[in-house]
């Protein structure tokens, strides 16, 4: 069974957030291409930016997204890796209708995946996601809203994860 990829919709003024190395402090927000995160571009041909909606989530999506839970289920942070990360603030300036990857269905009936492909530390099956969700903007235009970045870097936004309160978008 097909089923339509929802949208869902993020409030301008909201605040978004991104933990971050205190070595980027000076630094733009950075879209990562190097494939190693589990909504990275598989080919590397676009960016991607993780930020969360909330303070819990963007510390897991930075600081633990490579912990091996299986082997270590504590989330106790040095406090040494403590003082090498920031928190930035991302201010959302206009609605944002995103794709809704968290609606009931949408994994198993629009992207054929089940949890186990989901919840893999082997990225494949989530990367083929954020293609196919990237290649959307092209064909259902109404789904995204582009913005201009202060750099004049055109940003998609991009879609809201299974956590639900996690958002990543796209860098063109």
């Amino acid at each position: 069974m097909s089923i339509d990829l929802p949208p869902s919709r993020i409030d301008a003024g909201e605040l978004l957030q991104h933990v971050s190395r205190v070595v980027y402090r000076d630094e733009p927000l950075c879209y990562g291409r190097d494939g190693t995160n589990r909504y990275d571009a598989p080919k590397r041909d676009y960016g991607v930016l993780y930020l969360g909606r909330n303070l819990p989530t963007a510390l897991m999506e930075s600081v633990f997204h490579k912990h091996q839970w299986d082997q270590d289920t504590k989330r106790s942070i040095a406090l040494a890796e403590v003082h090498s990360r920031l928190v930035r603030a991302a201010g959302v300036l206009e609605d944002l209708c995103l794709a809704d990857l968290m609606a009931e269905g949408v994994m198993a009936g629009y992207f054929g995946l089940n949890l186990e492909q989901l919840a893999r530390r082997d990225y494949t099956y989530t990367q083929q996601v954020s293609a196919r969700v990237h290649a959307l903007q092209l064909l259902l235009p109404i789904i995204f809203n582009l913005a201009e970045s202060p750099t004049g870097t055109q940003l998609l936004s991009g879609h809201i994860s299974p956590a639900r309160e996690h958002v990543f978008t796209f860098e063109f």
